[in-house]
């Protein structure tokens, strides 16, 4: 159990509220914020849903929850490793305190947190909801 100099306690400007509800919407609004769509795409995090299935306009929702976008060396790889970093520091703190970060992701992500090698068999598969499918479709072929 953390210590009461370790807990976090949101308050938000022109709100009087504050105490767990308002810390709770505040993980809410954070996991909310990195599902968008354009905040994706300006730092991709994670693979895009297929949008044409009547999906949310403004924000991601795969079927099988969030999964991380592979990215070359460069600065968006850069700043994609800075927000995972800054969402393990977020989950940590959350978990500590005993709030949840509702972020639905993919059990393949708890998978690569734990260290374990992911094979074709964990690629996306048609019905997934998500670009790649076709990769997925393919692999099983080789």
């Amino acid at each position: 159990v953390a210590t009461a100099s370790n807990l976090v306690e949101v308050q938000f400007d022109g709100e009087t509220g504050f105490g767990i509800a308002v810390t709770q919407g505040f993980y809410v609004e954070i996991a909310q914020m990195l599902q968008e769509r354009e905040r994706n795409r300006q730092t991709p995090l994670w693979v895009e849903d297929d949008e044409a299935n009547g999906a949310d306009p403004d924000h991601l929702l795969c079927r099988r929850g969030l999964l991380i976008k592979p990215l070359v060396e460069g600065p968006q790889r850069e700043e994609a490793v800075r927000r995972f970093r800054f969402l393990g520091r977020l989950f940590g703190q959350a978990l500590r305190e005993g709030f949840i970060v509702p972020l639905p992701l993919a059990e393949d992500v708890f998978s690569l947190v734990l260290g374990d090698s992911l094979g074709s068999s964990h690629l996306p598969r048609p019905g997934f909801g998500v670009t790649g499918e076709l990769v997925g479709a393919l692999a099983d072929f080789a």
